[in-house]
């Protein structure tokens, strides 16, 4: 059994956000603008050994 996980830390003073992944795509930031991929690095699945 394994779980996908996003953990995002939102900073409002700095106005950053920073995004660690664990088996799950990254999430996408809708502006004004339009929709974009955020970047972050993509780790395994909770619950899966590396190998």
């Amino acid at each position: 059994m394994f779980a996908t996980c996003i953990l995002l830390t939102l900073d409002q003073n700095a106005r950053t956000a920073s995004v660690h992944l664990a088996g799950h795509y990254a999430p996408l930031l809708s502006a004004a603008e339009g929709i974009q991929e955020t970047t972050a690095a993509h780790g395994i699945a909770l619950g899966i050994a590396p190998t």
